[in-house]
């Protein structure tokens, strides 16, 4: 009798056990996606579309053990998404839909991308993906909505045991990378985009030390929301993030009327920072 309890609680955990679905992160970790010399950089306007159903798609995909693992593939990748753009084109611009992007005014081209993603583990003890794929099919449109350019960039993550035990999520994160990375190449290399490229500002002193920009800007976590709150005070313009205090983040938009707005974001909610 006592045996027979023992195995019913056995296979009843093992039933609750089996068929997890793990929440992951597979936004690329610091430093993996290359920046762009700066005199590569393209001086045209691009606005990336993601729709907030995008933002909030949850996929389920295959890991070890049959186990199954979840995540938000547009929210993951967008800043990095909005990174590589920035590090490409001179100015850019995040938007709900092509619509959208049109009423901003000023923009040259617009990216429309769709992600997808692939995992898989031969695993039967563990369960972190030891293989994933990340493809970011990108469609670019101009100001007029003619298609000029279209890519697919595919890429690949393996991730063994010794590697993954301390990062779950080390496949995806190296796919994502991988995928940025060819992403970012295809934009400099694609003749349709070229225009004129930005000019470098010489270092003051001659040394062996790359040439630098006026001023380096770049995007934070809350670089959309804060312009979408921008957008609502009738400033157009892209959110820079110039500093953080905990989890306060403190942005500066350019509006295209010339003036400039500072926005105080914290958790996803943003409000003007009086000065």
């Amino acid at each position: 009798m006592l045996n027979s309890i023992r195995l019913i609680i056995v296979l009843s955990l093992a039933t609750i056990m089996m068929g997890c679905s793990h929440r992951i992160v597979i936004t690329p970790a610091a430093g993996t996606v290359k920046a762009t010399s700066p005199n590569d950089k393209i001086n045209r306007t691009v606005a990336y579309v993601m729709t907030e159903a995008q933002r909030s798609k949850q996929v389920t995909t295959a890991a070890g053990g049959g186990d199954k693992v979840s995540y938000f593939p547009y929210r993951d990748l967008e800043a990095s998404l909005s990174s590589v753009l920035s590090d490409v084109f001179s100015k850019v611009q995040a938007a709900s839909s092509i619509a959208e992007a049109n009423k901003i005014g000023g923009i040259d081209l617009i990216l429309t991308p769709t992600i997808s993603t692939h995992s898989s583990s031969k695993s039967m003890f563990t369960w972190p993906p030891t293989d994933f794929t990340v493809t970011i099919s990108s469609v670019m449109t101009d100001s007029e909505g003619n298609q000029i350019w279209q890519n697919v960039a595919q890429g690949a993550g393996h991730a063994s045991f010794s590697e993954f035990k301390s990062d779950f999520p080390l496949s995806a994160k190296r796919a994502s990378a991988d995928a940025m990375n060819k992403l970012r190449h295809a934009l400099l290399e694609a003749k349709e985009l070229a225009g004129e490229r930005s000019q470098v500002i010489p270092p003051h002193k001659a040394d062996n030390s790359p040439p630098m920009r006026a001023k380096s800007r770049k995007f934070g976590e809350w670089s959309y929301v804060a312009e979408q709150y921008a957008a609502s005070q009738d400033c157009h313009g892209a959110a820079w993030l110039i500093g953080q205090e905990g989890v306060q983040q403190m942005y500066e938009v350019d509006c295209r009327s010339g003036r400039r707005l500072m926005v105080q974001c914290m958790n996803g909610s943003c409000k003007e920072k009086k000065t």
